[in-house]
């Protein structure tokens, strides 16, 4: 799946300075259910979150390999 294709182009990629970075959000709080006609689950953590996140990981060190994993907030 994904994890495995970022993991095997991420060696190729640095090699012209480009950073693969895993990002797994979990489940996001937006109108996807809604909009296929089912119920959201409760406890969805925020688009803004985890976009907010997701740039964080690209101000690390490049010496760091991030990966990101988010989950629901428990109740």
């Amino acid at each position: 799946g994904a994890e495995t294709w970022s993991d095997s182009v991420r060696p190729t990629l640095q090699k012209e300075n480009i950073r693969v970075i895993k990002v797994y959000p979990g489940g996001m709080d937006t109108d996807f259910a809604g909009k296929a006609g089912l119920t959201a689950p409760p406890n969805l953590i925020s688009a803004e979150f985890v976009a907010h996140e997701t740039v964080r990981l690209v101000t690390v060190p490049r010496s760091v390999v991030p990966e990101l994993r988010l989950y629901r907030k428990s109740s």
